[in-house]
């Protein structure tokens, strides 16, 4: 085992738990890095709500890689090269964002440094708070596609984005290159069909030259079923999608109970 893939809300901390890990992740995974272990750590936040995880590991002294936007785009943390990203049209962005506001749903989207947004709604309240991002509210989103646009979100309750996802999506599919890649029931994240979070880590794999074989991953969300399936030793917690614990090779306890601990501490020893 050479390779390292974690996700981080749900599987190195709590859902909400902000941008700072416990004290004994933190020991952990600088010590397998001292023992050779490249760490990935594959996230649905955007990079500005990895990289302060990604420096309390000690990525950027040892070369990991942030993979963020659920795979949309992917840094090497020592050198800040960007290894790639995809970039959603600025058509479809103004096309999407009209959309949902003709179904009372709240469009945002992510550019480098900072989220446009209709409306600051509880969704986008939370991820500010895991998020060290600048949040721009507006009318006028148009005069804000500067750069460019690497994920799209809308946000509403938790019924009314339930009730419209599936007729969201098929319009996504239907008129743009999006879709909805998961989310929370306050806030769903969409981005270029092109991308996924196991696409991303196979891309980050044959740039540093390894393959899944050499691959130990942890996830909880359906976003992570197709890594933890193809990873050599896939995990995952008692409390996370049903979809990956019937892919994993290792059920942990839930994440209350630090279950991320007991596969840390297993690679720690040598176990796997």
């Amino acid at each position: 085992m050479k390779v390292i893939v974690s996700d981080i809300d749900g599987s190195l901390m709590p859902i909400g738990d902000g941008n700072k890990l416990d004290q004994k992740v933190i020991d952990a995974m600088i010590q397998l890095q001292e023992m050779g272990y490249t760490i990935l750590l594959n996230s649905a936040r955007v990079y500005e709500g990895v990289i302060d995880i990604a420096r309390m590991i000690h990525l950027d002294q040892f070369g990991g890689y942030i993979i963020s936007s659920n795979g949309c785009h992917a840094v090497n943390a020592k050198t800040n090269e960007v290894i790639f990203q995809y970039e959603i049209p600025k058509e479809d962005v103004m096309n999407f964002w009209h959309y949902c506001q003709s179904l009372n749903l709240e469009p945002a989207f992510y550019q480098p440094g900072y989220m446009v947004v209709a409306d600051y709604t509880e969704g986008f309240a939370l991820d500010h708070f895991n998020c060290n991002l600048d949040y721009l509210i507006t009318e006028h989103p148009e005069n804000h596609l500067i750069k460019p646009v690497i994920k799209c979100a809308i946000a509403q309750d938790p019924d009314t984005l339930k009730k419209t996802k599936e007729q969201v999506n098929q319009w996504l599919i239907d008129h743009t290159q999006m879709f909805i890649s998961g989310g929370i029931p306050t806030l769903y994240d969409i981005i270029d069909r092109r991308s996924s979070k196991d696409k991303a880590v196979e891309r980050i794999l044959e740039h540093i030259g390894c393959t899944w074989k050499d691959t130990t991953v942890i996830g909880d969300g359906l976003s992570d079923v197709d890594s933890i399936r193809k990873a050599h030793f896939g995990v995952t917690l008692q409390d996370s999608n049903p979809a990956c614990q019937a892919v994993c090779d290792l059920l942990l306890p839930p994440i209350k109970e630090e279950g991320y601990m007991v596969w840390l501490n297993k690679l720690l020893n040598k176990e796997i």
